[in-house]
């Protein structure tokens, strides 16, 4: 039997307080849906996870997002105020790809894969 998902609709006051709690966080969720970019969508929001590591409250902020720009990593900034940015979008197949040049480290210890950044001269 699957699991209801109680959908929210926090104002975005509530959210920055949630998130800072630590009680939401941001999700990306793959979708069937095809943007005219020929690229698969996502889903994007908020949500809390239950007990059982499932989605058990959530609050979608866009369902037919075809690309999707993290910014500013490592500073936390607003646009063009950071030193690194990532992009991603999702294959019709259902990969997700990575706009920069990143690269898999070797060393995959059990659940964690570390993704590093090639800079301009191929280094890590």
């Amino acid at each position: 039997m699957k699991k209801e998902i109680k959908i929210h609709k926090w104002t975005p006051e509530e959210i920055k307080d949630l998130v800072f709690k630590g009680e939401i966080t941001p999700y990306i969720k793959p979708t069937r849906y095809i943007h005219d970019s020929g690229f698969r969508c996502f889903e994007v929001g908020y949500c809390k996870i239950g007990s059982d590591n499932k989605i058990s409250e959530k609050m979608a902020l866009g369902t037919i997002t075809d690309h999707i720009w993290f910014h500013n990593l490592l500073e936390g900034g607003r646009r063009g105020d950071g030193k690194f940015s990532l992009s991603i979008d999702l294959t019709k197949d259902g990969y997700i790809r990575f706009f920069r040049r990143f690269f898999w480290l070797e060393d995959i210890a059990m659940s964690t894969a570390e993704l590093s950044f090639l800079d301009q001269t191929g280094a890590l």
